[in-house]
């Protein structure tokens, strides 16, 4: 969002440029075909025209791509998107730049906490496949008859089916089953080391990642301390450099000056118009890159 910002402002740049451009031009043409300057002046500042339309049309460029890519990040249909003008109009009204901050809840830390946690647990269960298997069981039997007693007499019974299935003799057993293959221990234990390597290994990544952020938030502090320095600067290189475009101006309509001067006052103009545009978005920048150190971005939100 903010490189998009960026590009749109950049562009808006260019087209201002271009248009000082033809105005120049056609200032020049007409002294050229008036005899007061050289034919090589009006060639010069065709060329400056080219060059920046050729600008502006690189520009425009670059603002196609990143509205193409934040649109691919919010599953939208590339448009010409319409931003917040206030990344442009004013900077952040909260710019602390301290660095005291704790990244132990940092989502990114907690992330590979989590992968060591797991691992670790892991180490516990893979040890238990080295102790003996207990299994208990039990069965329960019984059974019914249709003779009124147990006699030689195959005579005496009887045709109720209910009287049939009643039980008569029952019998239970219960019991307990152990198995423990003796090399399991053997098998487990370079099985549980190999877990402990991977848990070790997961750990230096959170150790490295840790280092990352740490130094991230520390260049977080510069990063802030430098855009602020370039937006404080940027207003007055862009005065300096539009005096300096209009003095060059007057004073080659005049005959006081050359094409050269005014061509370099134009690059200068342009360039300073470019660094306060990148200024504003540097502040801002800078301040998001703080809250993804942190881990907090309400450092950013709270600002609206």
């Amino acid at each position: 969002y903010l490189n998009l910002l960026a590009s749109q402002q950049l562009s808006v740049s260019q087209q201002n440029n271009l248009k000082r451009a033809l105005a120049l031009r056609n200032v020049i043409v007409a002294r050229v075909k008036s005899g007061l300057n050289p034919g090589v002046d009006s060639s010069l500042a065709n060329a400056e025209v080219a060059s920046a339309q050729i600008a502006l049309t690189n520009a425009q460029d670059v603002v196609q791509q990143q509205g193409n890519q934040l649109a691919q990040l919010t599953t939208l249909v590339p448009v010409d998107f319409l931003l917040d003008s206030s990344f442009v109009s004013q900077i952040p009204k909260t710019l602390d730049t301290t660095t005291n901050f704790s990244l132990t809840k940092h989502p990114v830390l907690q992330f590979y906490q989590n992968r060591i946690s797991i691992s670790s647990e892991r180490e516990k269960y893979y040890k238990t496949f080295s102790y003996p298997t207990f299994s208990l069981f039990n069965i329960f039997q019984s059974r019914g008859s249709g003779f009124n007693s147990y006699t030689l007499n195959q005579t005496i019974y009887t045709q109720n089916y209910f009287s049939g299935v009643n039980p008569t003799r029952s019998n239970y057993l219960l019991g307990i089953g152990m198995s423990w293959n003796l090399t399991s221990p053997l098998r487990v234990h370079e099985q549980v080391k190999a877990q402990q390597f991977t848990s070790e290994g997961l750990r230096n990544e959170y150790e490295l990642v840790n280092q990352q952020l740490s130094a991230q938030l520390i260049l977080s502090k510069t990063r802030i301390e430098n855009a602020l320095k370039n937006y404080q600067a940027a207003p007055i290189g862009l005065k300096a450099a539009t005096d300096a475009f209009n003095q060059k101006t007057v004073l080659y309509k005049n005959g006081l000056a050359t094409i050269v001067d005014v061509t370099q006052a134009l690059f200068t103009l342009n360039r300073a118009e470019t660094d306060r545009d990148i200024a504003y978005n540097n502040v801002w920048q800078a301040l998001l890159y703080k809250a993804a150190a942190t881990g907090d971005f309400g450092i950013f939100f709270n600002e609206f």
